[in-house]
């Protein structure tokens, strides 16, 4: 058996995704790969019975583990911005808390897979996760993302944060190698940081902290809105980019930007197709959701685009057969 651990960290307001996230995760699991989940939260951040779901969720699709883990609340003067909130800053504590890990199961990880849960995992980790070699320059691998820093003081913010353009990577999924981060005192770098008011919060940290120590992985790793926008409208990005776009065809579906389950969004029919197949699945709900994007469609689009639309989602009604 192939042991891969993950880690997530959410708050209250990210639950359903959550669930919705690791069941796809376990789905496209190979039938050798097991995940053991770690999800890190804040002290009575998510209550009993909703945790009651998750195990449901190990019931319906067996093998896996999930496991919760209770902080006390930290970076509580963290900066929020674009309704993403203190939650997201969890994850710079993994590589402090890894023996509060180890003890939960009596296991012995020093490599670990961070997941954000706004994600659609429709490929098997097994293969990168074995595969990636740190040593005592590499700390933390992850997939270039370019910058939401598209205004006239781009240059001068990423000189004054110490931002490296070309390396600087989404922080949706990572693997750490906790041993080298925490030789190299990352967490307590992590935390003189946390007052700033940095456009991307805790994923600019983390390449400020980390920058020349991170290995570049491929598209498919992380297939981000903004990645997948730049794959299909931008002509330099798919001419340099070509091979690792032709293999995203299984990728993790990452919806940065707008979310699926709150609005119309690129990609949206691969989350509500996941999403069908969940034993939380409600038919109010997705009815909802219908009835919101087909005004959408109708109010705002050329019936042109609303044709296309209606043909990926009849391609998404077929992959349930």
């Amino acid at each position: 058996m192939n042991y891969i651990p993950i880690v997530c960290c959410f708050d209250e307001n990210m639950i359903l995704p959550a669930k919705v996230s690791l069941f796809a995760l376990f789905q496209n699991a190979h039938p050798d790969t097991f995940y053991d989940v770690f999800i890190i939260n804040r002290t009575d951040a998510i209550t009993k019975e909703q945790k009651v779901d998750f195990d449901t969720l190990t019931q319906y699709v067996s093998r896996h583990r999930i496991s919760f883990i209770e902080i006390d609340s930290f970076f509580e003067s963290g900066y929020e911005v674009r309704n993403i909130t203190i939650a997201t800053y969890y994850r710079l504590q993994i590589p402090h808390i890894i023996n509060q890990i180890n003890e939960l199961h009596h296991t012995n990880y020093s490599k670990i897979i961070y997941l954000d849960v706004d994600t659609i995992p429709e490929l098997d980790y097994w293969e990168i996760f074995s595969s990636i070699a740190f040593d005592d320059d590499k700390w933390i691998a992850g997939v270039c993302e370019t910058p939401l820093y598209a205004h006239d003081k781009a240059p001068i913010y990423m000189s004054e944060t110490g931002i490296d353009a070309t390396t600087y990577i989404n922080g949706g999924f990572l693997i750490m190698d906790t041993e080298a981060l925490n030789r190299n005192h990352f967490f307590e770098q992590c935390l003189l940081h946390q007052e700033k008011e940095y456009i991307c919060q805790d994923q600019d940290i983390i390449n400020i902290v980390c920058r020349d120590h991170i290995i570049m992985l491929p598209l498919k790793y992380n297939y981000t809105s903004t990645l997948f926008t730049l794959s299909v409208n931008n002509e330099k990005f798919k001419h340099i980019k070509a091979a690792e776009i032709k293999d995203t065809i299984k990728s993790l579906v990452h919806y940065t930007g707008n979310k699926p389950w709150n609005s119309h969004c690129c990609r949206d029919y691969i989350w509500w197709y996941y999403y069908q197949q969940t034993p939380f699945f409600s038919p109010l709900l997705y009815f909802s959701h219908y009835l919101s994007i087909q005004k959408c469609f109708y109010d705002n689009i050329p019936m042109s685009q609303l044709a296309k639309e209606l043909q990926k989602r009849l391609k998404n009604k077929l992959r349930l057969k």
